[in-house]
């Protein structure tokens, strides 16, 4: 199954795209959550299409190693990270349904991330093919890379690949120089010499050898590392103690700072309410002197709007009269005073439009001021209309002559009349 893949680099996204039809095993999607060595793993949906989104974090694509040369130490490091890993993954019986592409495994300061295809029938080629894969897209140097062939002849002649025994085989190389190191046989025929002895040594046989010799040497680095992490934990727990030590002093000057801020604050809490308190008196006698001041200029403002009322009647006595014309009957309604209410109510309007459900009680206002008059809709149910456009409730329309003013569906012309 060729997988089309796509990589985002600013949230360490690596995503596989999933085709129409294709079935996922949920159940083994989970285990990406416990295994060790597999990259986070969770179905999204963009795009109308389906993707299986990796978190690889600041990880990078072993794809991108193979594209400068590699030295034969950098290879056998290289392989022992990834068998190391696919060690503990092949325990857990996934190995097969790993993706075994260069573009799908990555490289971090973690260690190696496998993308683990939980896709039911998928099978990804397993370590044999991952290996196959680095030898033929990459790049080797050093003594025209012959160190190579061991390892070429090994995924050629091994019918069965063994993770464990081909790590034997890179540990092997990595501790002996260069043409010292095992070279994997063919399996032995059992053919003998002319004289009765055994020509070839089977793999099987000479691989069990020298790996009891790596694990002896596997023995000696875990003690050592155990030392060392003795050692560290030592080391960490003076650090802790002198930490705690260095915690319960800070501690004690925290609070001792803690106790001198109180007192300074209470110091500073007494200084301010007394300067509130001096402030209150100061703003009840401004507000004192406002009020006094306020009653003076209301007094003044009285007697100046009682003029300017009285010129404003005077200046109505002389200015044009407006009326409404009933359009039904031809009546014309005088506007006088300041205000003229007009709906269905007798006791509360001016003028009363009886017998038409559709003018409201208080349907509408003409307000007079000096030489203009004003429609004002009052929120009625049907609306008032000047010209046959809507007008909004509660806003001053200034009337012309001749404007054609409709309450509900009672029809008005307004006009002047010297």
């Amino acid at each position: 199954m060729e997988l089309q893949c796509r990589m985002n680099r600013e949230t360490g996204v690596f995503s596989i795209i999933l085709q129409p039809g294709v079935m996922l095993d949920f159940q083994k999607l989970s285990i990406t959550e416990r295994i060790p060595g597999l990259a986070p793993c969770r179905v999204e949906i963009r795009e109308e299409l389906r993707f299986l989104d990796y978190y690889v974090a600041q990880g990078r694509p072993l794809s991108e190693l193979l594209r400068r040369p590699m030295a034969r130490e950098a290879f056998l490091a290289l392989g022992q990270q990834l068998t190391t890993a696919g060690l503990v993954l092949e325990s857990a019986g996934i190995s097969q349904e790993l993706s075994a592409e260069p573009e799908t495994i990555f490289l971090s300061e973690r260690g190696v991330l496998f993308c683990y295809i939980p896709i039911e029938g998928y099978k990804g080629g397993g370590f044999r093919r991952l290996f196959q894969q680095i030898l033929a897209r990459g790049s080797f140097s050093g003594v025209e890379s012959g160190w190579l062939q061991p390892i070429r002849q090994y995924l050629q002649t091994h019918t069965v690949f063994s993770v464990k025994e081909f790590q034997g085989l890179l540990q092997t190389m990595g501790n002996r120089t260069a043409g010292g190191y095992y070279v994997p046989q063919a399996a032995s025929t059992g053919q003998t010499s002319a004289k009765g002895g055994t020509v070839l040594i089977s793999d099987a046989v000479q691989f069990r050898n020298q790996a009891a010799a790596v694990a002896a040497d596997f023995k000696i680095e875990e003690a050592r590392q155990a030392e060392e992490a003795r050692k560290a934990e030592e080391a960490r727990q003076a650090e802790e103690a002198r930490k705690t030590e260095e915690a319960r002093q800070a501690e004690e000057a925290r609070k001792a700072e803690e106790v001198r801020q109180a007192e300074e604050a209470r110091k500073a809490e007494e200084a301010r309410r007394a300067e509130e308190a001096r402030k209150a008196e100061e703003a009840r006698q401004a507000e004192e002197a406002r009020k006094a001041e306020e009653v003076r200029q209301a007094e003044e403002a009285r007697k100046a709007e009682e003029a300017r009322q009285a010129e404003e009647a005077r200046k109505v006595a002389v200015q044009k009269k407006g009326f409404l014309i009933y359009s039904q009957t031809g009546e014309k309604i005088p506007l006088e005073g300041p205000v003229v209410r007009i709906g269905k109510r007798k006791d509360s309007v001016d003028y009363c439009i009886s017998g038409n459900p559709a003018v409201s009680r208080h349907h509408a206002d003409i307000l007079h001021r000096e030489d203009a008059y004003f429609l004002v809709d009052r929120n009625s149910l049907n609306k008032t209309y000047v010209n046959g456009k809507e007008i909004e409730p509660q806003k001053e329309i200034r009337l012309s002559s001749q404007d054609r003013i409709s309450f509900a569906d009672e029809i008005f012309v307004f006009v002047f009349e010297d």
